[in-house]
């Protein structure tokens, strides 16, 4: 995603020269619960591949006398443990991508990948950032013409 930003903050710095050095990225916030998760399944791998490796070793070492029973079929299927253990890793990490893009201008969205369910094209955004008051080169023109003064334009994050 950063190189969407990147891509995006030139496109608007070009459009709009009073935001150059006034745009800033943000990580969109994943779902804690989510975070919980993916913590909780990559302690889990680490756990099964210390199993896998040290064995009935890893029991004793804990000071358990011996393995237990269900260590038996881990002990048979090492392959399809460490896989399923892996894959498990693997969803919860996808929990974590919010997949968000969100533009935004003054605290108020101009756009919202999480709400319009794609990635915004360059008309998206201006589009956006017009309908929130932010001038474009044409009204900027209009306004010296008309003697008003443009008004200034807050940061966009993206």
């Amino acid at each position: 995603m950063k190189r969407n930003f990147i891509e995006l903050q030139k496109f608007l710095e070009r459009r709009y020269p009073q935001l150059i050095g006034n745009m800033h990225a943000e990580t969109y916030p994943p779902n804690p619960t989510a975070v919980v998760l993916v913590q909780c399944t990559g302690i889990l791998q680490l756990a099964t591949i210390a199993m896998l490796l040290l064995g009935e070793g890893l029991f004793k070492l804990v000071g358990m006398p011996a393995a237990p029973e269900w260590y038996k079929s881990v002990e048979q299927n090492k392959i399809s443990t460490f896989a399923g253990v892996w894959i498990l890793n693997s969803f919860a990490a996808q929990g974590v991508a919010t997949g968000a893009f969100e533009v935004l201008l003054d605290g108020d969205v101009a756009f919202s990948k999480l709400e319009s369910g794609h990635m915004p094209s360059a008309e998206d955004i201006v589009r956006g950032l017009e309908a929130l008051g932010m001038i474009g080169p044409a009204g900027a023109a209009a306004a010296a013409l008309d003697g008003a003064a443009a008004p200034p334009q807050p940061a966009v994050a993206a």
